[in-house]
């Protein structure tokens, strides 16, 4: 009986301690999984008046972010219609190209075909640029850069050559556009 006394005492005594410690409560909050949010170091506003020369009268904006640590960007429409349901244009790409504020340039990366509905009128394209689709852009005398590589993308947005145009079926060359300045240096 001795040997079954314990047994019962030790049962006793782990189910207390089971009792005490899941009444008892933490000040340590319990651990949380990364959040794995991106901070944006470029955030570019595109319109139709930043195209060379503008449109006139176009419905579209848009916006590009990119994190230059890891390259990610997103870019976000508005104003566009793929069902031309609408006047609104149809937008075919977009690309970085390499040129000042107020000139037309080659270009140096497409961002993207592939737009994802966001609303009725609003579409997203993320991803990350990576060296294997940057453009060969030769040399052009709108940019003051060969751009062959992704350094040579950073170096030329560094200089303030770079910005981002939309085509559209409505304008091939450009519905709206913006130039990347990067203000975190």
């Amino acid at each position: 009986t001795n040997k079954r006394e314990r047994q019962q005492m030790i049962k006793q005594l782990l189910l207390a301690t089971v009792v005490v410690i899941s009444g008892c409560k933490s000040t340590h909050p319990a651990p949380q999984p990364p959040v794995t949010t991106v901070e944006y170091d470029i955030q570019v506003l595109l319109t139709s008046y930043q195209v060379s020369p503008p449109v006139a009268n176009s419905p579209a904006t848009g916006k590009f972010s990119l994190d230059l640590e890891t390259y990610q960007y997103v870019i976000r429409i508005h104003g566009f219609d793929f069902d031309k349901k609408t006047a609104a244009p149809t937008p075919l790409a977009a690309h970085l190209h390499c040129a000042k504020a107020t000139a037309n340039g080659p270009a140096v990366y497409k961002l993207s075909n592939g737009w994802k509905p966001s609303t009725y009128d609003t579409f997203t394209a993320t991803g990350m640029l990576v060296s294997s689709e940057v453009i060969d852009s030769q040399s052009h005398s709108a940019c003051s850069f060969e751009v062959k590589t992704l350094a040579d993308i950073q170096e030329a947005l560094d200089a303030g050559e770079i910005y981002v145009n939309v085509q559209s079926i409505e304008n091939p060359f450009g519905e709206i556009r913006g130039q990347i300045y990067d203000n975190s240096k």
